[in-house]
């Protein structure tokens, strides 16, 4: 009877010790995901000084003093990199990732729209610039690897 009660008290301990670790898993990924919802980067388009297109696909803002972000567009814009009439249309002020946002621009003579895909805080314009080019080079592999 003994050897039977300390089994089951053995058993109730590790059971208990097994779902104290899976709560704490679930607190730790609960975590982290409200660390991603805070750290979401989103700017007011109204405080917009600056844009710069770094690629066809990426274009760097400058908003207020010293926000800079990386904007990532759903598509390739043709004629993105090389704009100068860049833009940004929406309904709202505040502009975050996968929202109707578009970038506008003109493209000798024809206005341009393209949808904003990821909104990105960086640094400054160097740490943009790298990002695009790490990504640029990813995208050359994943093509040569398919043909």
């Amino acid at each position: 009877m003994i050897a039977r009660t300390t089994l089951l008290a053995l058993f109730a301990l590790i059971f208990n010790t097994v779902c104290a670790d899976e709560h704490e898993e679930a607190e730790t990924e609960s975590a982290e995901e409200s660390s991603a919802i805070e750290e979401k980067a989103c700017f007011l388009r109204r405080q917009v000084n600056s844009f710069d297109g770094l690629s066809d696909k990426h274009v760097y803002i400058k908003e207020g003093v010293n926000d800079y972000y990386l904007l990532t567009m759903r598509n390739r814009c043709t004629g993105l990199r090389d704009a100068r009439g860049i833009g940004i249309k929406d309904t709202m002020n505040r502009i975050c990732s996968n929202s109707f946002a578009e970038i506008i621009f003109n493209d000798m003579g024809r206005v341009q729209r393209c949808r904003i895909g990821t909104v990105e805080r960086v640094q400054n314009k160097d740490e943009a610039i790298a990002l695009v080019a790490e990504r640029v080079d990813y995208e050359k592999r994943k093509k040569k690897d398919k043909d």
